[in-house]
């Protein structure tokens, strides 16, 4: 017999208060135990200007 112990999942969102609105969501959901969540800013950037953040 075997259990599945843990897993990561990797999100993008176009704005912080979205993902903030589904860690607490994750939060509240049955099933599961949400043991870690985390909010960071990313860019990406050519030539100096920034092309893509998330």
């Amino acid at each position: 017999m075997k259990f599945l112990i843990t897993t990561t999942e990797v999100y993008r969102f176009s704005a912080e208060d979205e993902a903030t609105a589904f860690i607490e969501k994750a939060k509240q959901e049955p099933g599961y135990t949400l043991t870690k969540s985390t909010v960071e800013y990313k860019e990406r950037k050519q030539k100096g200007e920034v092309i893509d953040f998330w």
